[in-house]
């Protein structure tokens, strides 16, 4: 993990705060200390931090890449975009609380006798640590999302014969496994992973607890007595701006059932108005579970609407 530290020139209380963090961070953290705002996007294209973690009342603008921390330090907090701020003090946090939903505690040990340097890189290393498995989508190599996409079908199918590809070795399972917890997909992974004979780590997702939207509900399976019906309660969902993978899982699922009449299902979708909604979700199944035309009622559309379904899901834990 490589991290950047960003503090205003001039201020050595600041300075001595960033210095003692850094010195005392273990050695698989890189720390970057910068009192420059102007130089801080360079030194962001040249080494490519994980986080940036402003220190007091600096005004900047998050680049493309770093994760934003702020830390006000009792000071002014201008950036607005951060994945978490860290208040050194329940007084501050309250203070804070009108404009930021995501803060964290940590005391200073160069103002208070009542924690330790130790206490602080361990506080703060575990904030950097939750700030890098929230929203992992985005932090995701081709390889992983590869892997995620061919599990899925295994794990669908039941039976490896479905999956024509290798599984790539690259594979970053820790973003894998939280990814599909908060997508409400892990156990059809799970499932996936025995189908094909994995040799996958194992990883519980409750050690790593990532930051969540504030309106996130873990998503849980449609009950359903027709696939109009399911598609009635996807549109709703749709229309409070969610759309987790699990959707595209259950939709994937019912359509590898022997006995569904597709003919009967084509002509109820299209009564009920449903069949562009439907076409679209085809799009998304043959991209994010692989689901092959052999088992498309009609063809998938790639359209207006499914770009919208696919930021949707792109989107689903975005904070």
């Amino acid at each position: 993990m490589k991290i950047l530290h960003l503090y205003p020139a001039g201020n050595m209380l600041l300075a001595q705060y960033v210095s003692l963090l850094s010195d005392n961070m273990p050695k698989s953290i890189e720390t970057i200390c910068c009192d420059d705002a102007k130089a801080y996007r360079q030194l962001c294209q040249q080494e490519h931090p994980d986080i940036v973690n402003v220190h007091g009342a600096m005004k900047v603008n998050a680049v493309e890449g770093p994760r934003l921390v702020v830390t006000p330090h009792g000071e002014e907090a201008t950036a607005t975009q951060a994945y978490v701020v860290i208040a050194r003090s329940e007084l501050e946090k309250e203070r804070l609380k009108d404009r930021f939903c995501r803060i964290e505690v940590i005391r200073n040990p160069i103002v208070t006798r009542t924690t330790t340097t130790e206490i602080l890189v361990k506080q703060t290393i575990d904030i950097y640590k939750k700030v890098m498995v929230s929203n992992v989508l985005p932090l995701m190599t081709t390889a992983t999302t590869t892997t995620l996409s061919l599990l899925l079908k295994a794990g669908i199918c039941g039976d490896r014969r479905w999956v024509k590809e290798p599984l790539p070795e690259q594979t970053d399972w820790q973003q894998l496994y939280i990814y599909a917890e908060y997508e409400g997909v892990l156990p059809l992974l799970q499932r996936g992973i025995s189908v094909m004979g994995v040799a996958a780590p194992s990883y519980d997702t409750s050690t790593d607890p990532p930051y969540l939207p504030a309106d996130y509900e873990k998503p849980v399976a449609f009950r359903a007595n027709s696939t109009a019906d399911w598609l009635e309660q996807l549109k709703a969902e749709i229309s409070h701006q969610c759309l987790p993978l699990l959707r595209v899982a259950e939709l994937h699922k019912a359509l590898m059932r022997p006995e569904l009449d597709e003919e009967a299902v084509l002509k109820e979708l299209t009564d009920k108005k449903l069949l562009p909604l439907f076409a679209s979700m085809l799009q998304l199944l043959k991209e994010q579970t692989l689901l092959e035309e052999g088992f498309m009622p009609c063809k998938p559309a790639d359209n207006h609407l499914t770009e919208k379904l696919r930021n949707l899901l792109k989107n689903h834990q975005q904070i």
